[in-house]
Formats: structure tokens, C-alpha cells, sequence
């Protein structure tokens, strides 16, 4: 799936942990597990909003699926329909 592939990449590349993140953490709160800060998820939030063409609202921002790459990738195919 394009979408988590590039959530996977993006949070690898803002993240503070140097290893790969690997599919089995899909489902981990990377805010809590600390893999990015706060920084780090607004600098994904706006990497998403340029790659995908879709502003992520307040209301989205508040929806726990934001926290986790299966969360996030939902919330991005649901702006996409």
C-alpha cells in the first residue's frame, strides 16, 4: 500500500530512532514510543498534505488513527474518496 509505505519512509526519515520502521509497529503510537516529537509530526503532517494533495483539519489532528501508520493511512485514503 502507497500510502503506508510513504508514512513508513517519512517517519524513518523524521524520526529520532535510526532503524527501519517495520511493519509488525504499524499499529504502535509513534508520538508516545517517542520515534518522532512533536516537530517531527507536524513536519509529517505537512509532508502528507503536499504528497497526497489533502489538508489534514483540526478534527483529523484529534482523531487517535493520526497517531499510528494503519491510523494515519485510514484517515488519508478516507480524504481521498
Amino acid at each position: 500500500h502507497s500510502v503506508k509505505q510513504f508514512l513508513a519512509r517519512e517517519i524513518q526519515t523524521i524520526g529520532l530512532l535510526p532503524e527501519e520502521v517495520s511493519e509488525g509497529s504499524y499499529d504502535d503510537d509513534f508520538l508516545v514510543s517517542g520515534v518522532i516529537d512533536s516537530f517531527g509530526f507536524i513536519s509529517l503532517i505537512s509532508s502528507v498534505e503536499a504528497k497526497f494533495s489533502v489538508e489534514i483539519s483540526e478534527e483529523a489532528m484529534l482523531d487517535d488513527r493520526i497517531r499510528t501508520i494503519n491510523g494515519f493511512t485510514e484517515l488519508i485514503c478516507e480524504m481521498l474518496q
